[in-house]
């Protein structure tokens, strides 16, 4: 018995109906703990092999005559136990955790365009996560270089499927993310579709089935413009300048009124209203190499219906 649990003190007539060779008092009850599970770790009684099964329940019997208040071992109560505090079999355990099942893999939605691009992947969590896309001839160490200059030097996009999400409820969530992030894809929906897609949801879901995954990441990438930082005082001062995106197409820049900022961006879809830049959106990420403007719609690098 561990010797932080017994300290002979007092007589042993405290120990009403126990043998006069136990102590006398439990020190950590003579230290002013009450809890079961308080003295249980105190004392690391039942915290080994057999996780409390055995061993606690002799302990919550000397509990309950330490604290010589009357109270039995059910009021004392048991601790927590452990899993497997019962007999286990092997074969349960394993289950069917065989062949395919044993690990299961989960993949994100564009796996196969990861798999395309040569990808080596690492596990997370049962998620195959994209770890470098090695050319021939790349060792890991060349193929990270690589990539970390060209996200330097232009733009670097992540799957960020495999990491952790926050979860938007209630009856504006699509509006409330429709006005947080800088791109207003809830209008790009709404232009295309003819409806009212209500929330994000429903905006997501018709844009990945109407226009399909490769025409988003080719809107996505209209959307950035590789190069020198283009600060909000730069774009007032560029009227007629012309911007060259990562997607290729190019982008206008038309300075309505400098005084008030007002500054219009026209997109390639000479049939649809241009977007302009969101004056409350300014300078994101300002200080760093690539900073990011707030626009009210959804720039389209060809002319759509």
């Amino acid at each position: 018995m561990n010797s932080r649990l017994l300290s002979c003190t007092t007589s042993p007539n405290s120990w009403s109906g126990l043998p006069e060779l136990f102590p006398t008092r439990i020190r950590a009850t003579g230290a002013g703990m009450r809890s079961v599970e308080h003295i249980k770790r105190y004392t690391s009684i039942s915290t080994a092999n057999d996780q409390g099964k055995t061993s606690a329940v002799n302990a919550i019997g000397l509990i309950a005559a330490a604290l010589n208040n009357g109270a039995t071992p059910g009021q004392v109560g048991t601790t927590t136990y452990r899993a497997p505090y019962a007999p286990v079999a092997f074969a349960a355990l394993a289950g069917r955790d065989r062949g395919d099942l044993f690990d299961p893999a989960r993949f994100t939605s564009i796996h196969h365009w990861h798999v395309a691009q040569g990808a080596e992947f690492e596990i997370v969590g049962q998620w195959l996560r994209p770890w470098y896309y090695p050319k021939d001839g790349e060792s890991m160490d060349d193929a990270v270089r690589r990539e970390c200059a060209a996200a330097r030097a232009s733009v670097g996009m992540m799957d960020a499927t495999t990491l952790g999400k926050i979860e938007v409820r209630g009856t504006d969530a699509g509006e409330f993310l429709n006005r947080i992030y800088t791109n207003a894809f809830k209008k790009l929906a709404q232009d295309l579709s003819g409806k009212k897609l209500t929330t994000e949801k429903k905006v997501t879901t018709w844009l990945a089935k109407n226009a399909g995954i490769d025409t988003i990441e080719t809107v996505l990438l209209y959307h950035v413009v590789p190069g020198a930082t283009i600060a909000s005082k730069d774009a007032v001062n560029a009227d007629g300048a012309q911007l060259t995106t990562a997607q290729g197409g190019t982008i206008t820049v038309d300075v309505i009124v400098k005084w008030l900022g007002l500054v219009k961006l026209v997109d390639q879809d000479p049939t649809d209203a241009n977007p302009y830049l969101n004056p409350f959106a300014l300078d994101i990420n300002k200080g760093n190499k690539q900073i990011a403007h707030g626009i009210t719609a959804v720039l389209r690098p060809v002319d759509l219906p």
